[in-house]
Order: C-alpha cells, then sequence, then structure tokens
C-alpha cells in the first residue's frame, strides 16, 4: 500500500537509513502519490546528487524523480549521471533528469548523446532524452536525414524506435527508405511493425535472409520484439527463415532463438 501524506518524514528517514540495501524504501517511493511525493522532491533531488550516499540510496531517490517532475533540477541531476560510475545508477539518473521536461536537459542529453563519448553510454543516455516524447522523435528524424555514420544512424533509429507513434510512421518509412545499412533498417522496421505497419516485415525478412550473421542476429531480436505482430499466414514463412538463421549462427551471441521460433509456432 502507498504511504499517506503523513507518512512523509518515515519515507525520508528510510531512505537516510537505508545504506545498501534500499529496495524497499525504493518500492515504497515508486508507489506514493503525487501528492506525497511532491514536498519531498528537494530532499530527493540532493540524495540524489550526492556522492556520499551510496548507489542503492541515490537510484531509489532517482527512481522516485521520474514519478513527478522535480523541475528545475534537471541539470544538476544530468551532471550528477554523467560523473556517476555505476551504469545502472547513471540510467537511473539521466531518467530522472529526463523527467524533469527541462530544456537544458534535452540540450545536454542530445549533445552528449551524439558525442564520440556518447557512444559507450548510449543507452543510458537515452534515457535523459525518450522523456521528451515527439519532441525527441522528431529530433532524431531530421538528425537522421543528416548523419554520416553508422555510429550516428543506430543513434538516431534507436532513439526513434523508443519515441515514435503512429502519427511518425509516414516520416519513418520515408527515412527507411534513404537507409543502405541494415541495423538502422531493422529499427524503423520494428518500429513500423509495432505501431500497426507491416511493410516492416520485408524488411525484417531481408535482415534473416542476408549473408551477414550479425545482420541476421539483429533481425530476429527486432523480429522478437513484434512477433505477435506477425500475421497467421506468414508466421510459416519467417520460422523457416528464423530456424535457418540459427542454424548458421556464428556469431554467439545472445539472440533468444529458441523463444523467437516458440512465438513463430
Amino acid at each position: 500500500t502507498a504511504p499517506a501524506a503523513g507518512d512523509k518524514k518515515d519515507l525520508l528517514a528510510d531512505l537516510a537509513g537505508c545504506a545498501d540495501n534500499c529496495i524497499s524504501v525504493e518500492i515504497a517511493l515508486e508507489g506514493s502519490d503525487a501528492a506525497t511525493l511532491t514536498p519531498l522532491l528537494p530532499e530527493l533531488v540532493k540524495v540524489a546528487v550526492d556522492t556520499s550516499k551510496t548507489k542503492s540510496q541515490r537510484g531509489a531517490a532517482a527512481s522516485a524523480l521520474t514519478k513527478v517532475k522535480a523541475t528545475g533540477s534537471g541539470q544538476a541531476l544530468f551532471d550528477a549521471a554523467k560523473a556517476a560510475d555505476d551504469f545502472m545508477l547513471r540510467g537511473d539518473l539521466y531518467a530522472a533528469a529526463g523527467a524533469t521536461g527541462d530544456d537544458a536537459v534535452f540540450t545536454a542529453a542530445t549533445a552528449h548523446l551524439m558525442s564520440e563519448a556518447g557512444w559507450d553510454d548510449r543507452v543510458e543516455i537515452a534515457h535523459a532524452v525518450v522523456p521528451f516524447g515527439k519532441r525527441a522523435c522528431d529530433w532524431a528524424l531530421a538528425g537522421l536525414a543528416t548523419a554520416k555514420t553508422f555510429s550516428e544512424r543506430s543513434r538516431y533509429t534507436n532513439l526513434i524506435a523508443d519515441t515514435a507513434t503512429a502519427a511518425e510512421l509516414p516520416a519513418i518509412s520515408a527515412a527507411l527508405a534513404t537507409l543502405k545499412e541494415q541495423m538502422p533498417k531493422n529499427d524503423l522496421a520494428k518500429t513500423m511493425i509495432g505501431l500497426g505497419d507491416s511493410a516492416g516485415l520485408d524488411v525484417l525478412k531481408q535482415a534473416l535472409s542476408s549473408k551477414d550473421n550479425l545482420d541476421r542476429n539483429d533481425g530476429a531480436n527486432a523480429l522478437n520484439s513484434v512477433a505477435d505482430k506477425v500475421p497467421a499466414e506468414r508466421k510459416a514463412e519467417f520460422l523457416a527463415l528464423v530456424e535457418a538463421a540459427k542454424a548458421s549462427d556464428t556469431a554467439r551471441t545472445m539472440t533468444p532463438w529458441d523463444e523467437l521460433i516458440g512465438k513463430l509456432k
């Protein structure tokens, strides 16, 4: 049961005392309503950015900050995320920064995401951009049109996959037609399929039929995320492609071949 408004001090006391095991406190904070969390925002921000606190305490505070807008605190949370050593804490802090909706976060996060240093942390950094929804998607579509490298295109298409809605389908379809590399194409294809446009299935069919082992693996991972959208009349077709791709897989990736095969049977 979520704590009542009168439990505010208890939540902060529990957070201060949980040290390296704050799971129960994190659950209590996440289950609290806005009326309970809003008065706690200044203290939660302080804990989240305080390097003298444990990773567990900071992560619990950051997680709570994704539930309500700590407007004006975004830059401090973003800077704390960049400085954090632990990748899980970085992700939590980036998400908390994005949840503020602060313009400064969008500017800083998109710049960092596309920087050379941002490649290794692209998954975590994206947590700061995804909360901006359509603004983030429009930015990524515009950037994709002028991207010069595979890594740039990959970062843009990953973000599009995380933020697009059906309203963006025409723009995504147009962008897909301009791409040559299979992996960015797979990102857009699975996005289209997930949003109800089955044209993306033919792109994943190309991926599974590719001579490149990594393209086949990436295509399988993309298909696995939207396997429930494969029409009944095409399941046998894709099952055969997936089984053949699994049999020839030499990449030793974490591709969930058996899970995908089960979905297609």
